[in-house]
Parts: C-alpha cells; structure tokens; sequence
C-alpha cells in the first residue's frame, strides 16, 4: 500500500514514479528527493499539455516552467510553494554532495502527494475525486531497504542530463503532433470545464503551507 494508491488510472505512470520516491525515503534521502522532482516534472509536463491556459515559456527546464506566469496564475499559492521546494530539495540531492537528511526526503515526498492531491482535484472527474491525507505508516522502513542500492550522487546527477535531453526532445515531437490531433483538442475542452467546475467549490484540504515554507 501506498500514499499515492488514491492515483486514478489515468495518473498511473504519476503513481509509479511517486511510489518510487516514497519508497526511497527511509533509505535513500537522495533517491527520493530525485525521483520526487522527476514526478513533479512528469505532472508538470501534463498540465503543459493537457491546460490550454498554460503558455509554453522559450526554455522548457522545469525551472521555467515553473516560473513561467500562466502557470504560477493556475496554482494556488500553497500549491506553488510545494512545487518550488521540491524542485529546489531534487537539484540539491543531485548536485550538492552533502548528506540528504531523512527530513528533507519526506518533506519533498509528503508535498509531492499534497500536489497529487491537487492535480486530481481540479483534472479528475468526481467520481475519482476521493483522495487520502498522508500516512507515515505507509512507509518501507529502512530496514526493509537494501544499503548496496543506495544510488551514488554522480550516477543520479547522470540519469538527470539524460532525462533532460529526451524530456526536452520528446515534448517537442509531442507538441508538433499534439497540435495536430483533434482528440486532444476535446480532451483539452473536456479538462477545461472540469477545472472550472472544481474551482468553484471550496478545497477543504489541508495544504500544510506553513510546514512548507518552514523546511
């Protein structure tokens, strides 16, 4: 069982990924905090495509597209707060060679899942809306971790250029085709109406904004 079982189908490779760094928590800091900001990018990425309010900025890092404005417009603040200190914890795991406490990897993990929440939310039908708060037992325990798959800093400082590189090629071809395919276009509209149905109604989640901006 995981914290991000709540997933819809839709979001699986989302799931798997965020999974992924959930299970790194305990065991390997530095892994989870990677593969928090590798989900994040992922979501990222699909609002990009699948949000026609959304303006593609000139570079396509995940630092742009962060900052570009449409999309700090679409977010709720304690949302954008969540995103940012995850792409901050993942560049720091990757690129400075100091330890990464347990703290830094849950605080990364626990805001991805706040931003899940959000992304089913506002993108999903209410039929799939129902989502859980996080669970600390959920978690693998260390000991269940091998130390020996513990993944050194220069081999995930490599994984990440390589998954620049084919991240970067890959939403070019994908926004060449997707302006062309009519199916997304209605997908676009359908997702539109979605969200604005969602907006109207009061979030009663508990964005824990303070506990981010204090990390």
């Amino acid at each position: 069982m995981s914290n991000f079982a709540f997933l819809p189908a839709d979001f699986r490779t989302i799931a798997e990924t965020a999974t992924q760094a959930e299970g790194h928590i305990m065991g390997d800091p530095r892994a989870a905090c990677f593969h928090a900001r590798f989900t994040l990018e992922a979501i990222v990425h699909w609002l990009y495509r699948h949000d026609s309010s959304l303006h593609q900025p000139y570079a396509r890092n995940l630092g742009a597209l962060l900052f570009e404005t449409t999309f700090q417009d679409l977010l709720p603040q304690a949302v954008l707060h969540k995103a940012q200190l995850i792409h901050k914890l993942g560049n720091a795991a990757v690129h400075n060679p100091r330890p990464v406490p347990t703290t830094s990897a849950l605080q990364a993990v626990k805001d991805l899942h706040h931003f899940c929440h959000w992304l089913v939310r506002t993108y999903s039908p209410d039929s799939q809306r129902e989502t859980a708060g996080w669970r600390d037992d959920l978690l693998p325990p260390a000991l269940d971790i091998d130390s020996a798959a513990v993944v050194p800093r220069k081999e995930l400082e490599t994984l990440e250029g390589q998954l620049a590189a084919q991240n970067e090629k890959a939403l070019k071809r994908q926004q060449e085709r997707d302006d062309l395919d009519a199916e997304l276009q209605a997908l676009r509209h359908q997702l539109a109406e979605i969200r604005a149905q969602a907006e109207q109604k009061t979030d009663p989640h508990n964005y824990s904004e303070a506990e981010t901006r204090h990390a």
